[in-house]
């Protein structure tokens, strides 16, 4: 079945957190369910990890976690496995814009004891990621020679909006092995190969 887009999306999302490693300062923390087991390990490391303006990921056997620093902050999230990390990145690109657009540069003035000043910025997580799931992604279909089957990517379009150059590059992990495709302007696909994945 096609994937062109994910059924109830924001059930697959663990959680969302924005917070800041330097004065390790929760701002929000935004959780599918009351109860949901936030892993405050992962979030400590996704927030040292982070680095300005380029989104890095961890992935475990149950989940996945993507993360960056934006103006000082740390934006992170984690999903279920099966929810692809351009996905990941194009719901906390919506969650940055919404963020600064809400506070604008006061954002620096706040410290530990204002952080309730955010709880009404956890209404506006489920707006965000159908926005981003809406309006911020692409789906293409290509073929994997390994698996000998066809896969639905999703691709964020600020990928190819704000490539310096073309074709663009980008690696889809699945069963052990990395599809590296490479997308002319149109979110078109000018070809693919099977690369392997090393650490």
């Amino acid at each position: 079945m096609p994937l062109s887009s994910y059924e109830n999306l924001p059930s697959k999302i663990l959680c969302i957190d924005i917070g800041s490693a330097s004065t390790n300062t929760d701002y929000m923390r935004w959780t599918r369910t009351a109860n949901e087991n936030v892993f405050p390990m992962d979030i400590q490391a996704g927030r040292q990890m982070a680095k300005e303006h380029f989104f890095l990921h961890l992935e475990k056997s149950d989940r996945r976690m993507v993360f960056i620093k934006d103006r000082g902050i740390n934006f992170l999230i984690m999903a279920e496995v099966e929810v692809q990390i351009q996905m990941l990145e194009a719901i906390l690109e919506e969650v940055i814009n919404t963020f600064f657009d809400a506070y604008g540069t006061i954002y620096k003035n706040f410290f530990t004891g204002m952080k309730s000043i955010f709880d009404g910025f956890k209404s506006t997580i489920n707006t965000s990621i159908n926005e981003a799931q809406e309006t911020r992604v692409r789906w293409i279909k290509s073929k994997c020679t390994i698996c000998k089957q066809d896969y639905y990517i999703c691709v964020k379009k600020s990928l190819i909006e704000n490539a310096k150059s073309f074709p663009v590059s980008l690696v889809f992990q699945h069963g052990g092995h990395g599809l590296l495709i490479y997308l002319d302007s149109k979110f078109k696909t000018r070809g693919n190969e099977i690369v392997e994945i090393t650490g």
